[in-house]
C-alpha cells in the first residue's frame, strides 16, 4: 500500500497546485482520475507499474525505505522514507518533501508548490 501511495503522491505533484486527482484500490491496483486523464498503479511485489493517458507508463521499484522510479519520457527519480517524511529527488531537478499527520499526507516541493493526500478506506484524494 506504501508503494502505491507514493505512486499517487509522485503524480498528484506533477500536476499544478491547484490540481485534484482522486484514487480507488482494490487489491494492489490504483484507479486514478487526475486532471490530464486516468492512471492505473499496480502493484506486483515490490514493483509497481503505471499507466496513463496517451501511453505514459513508469515503474517504482521499493528496496526497504528507498522506492526507485523511471517513466517512459526520459525521467526518473529515488525517494527515501525516514520517519513519517519522504524525501524524493527527480532527474528534472525536481525534489520534494511530503510529511505525514494523521490519515494526511501533505507534500512541499522545491518549486513552491504543494498538494496534500488524504486516505480515506481504500480511496486517496490529493488537492
Amino acid at each position: 500500500m506504501k508503494a502505491l501511495l507514493i505512486a499517487a503522491m509522485l503524480l498528484a505533484a506533477s500536476f499544478s497546485a491547484s490540481a485534484q486527482m482522486t484514487c480507488n484500490t482494490i487489491g494492489t491496483t490504483a484507479y486514478c482520475n487526475g486532471p490530464d486523464g486516468s492512471y492505473t498503479a499496480n502493484q506486483i511485489g515490490d514493483t509497481t507499474y503505471v499507466q496513463g493517458p496517451n501511453g505514459y507508463s513508469s515503474t517504482l521499484s521499493q528496496i526497504g525505505d528507498s522506492t526507485y522510479g523511471s517513466d517512459n519520457v526520459g525521467n526518473s527519480w529515488s525517494s527515501s522514507t525516514i520517519g513519517d517524511s519522504i524525501y524524493t529527488y527527480g532527474s528534472n531537478g525536481y525534489s520534494s518533501t511530503a510529511n505525514t499527520i494523521g490519515g494526511t499526507t501533505y507534500i512541499y516541493g522545491n518549486d513552491g508548490g504543494s498538494s496534500s493526500c488524504s486516505q480515506i478506506g481504500s480511496s486517496t484524494f490529493c488537492y
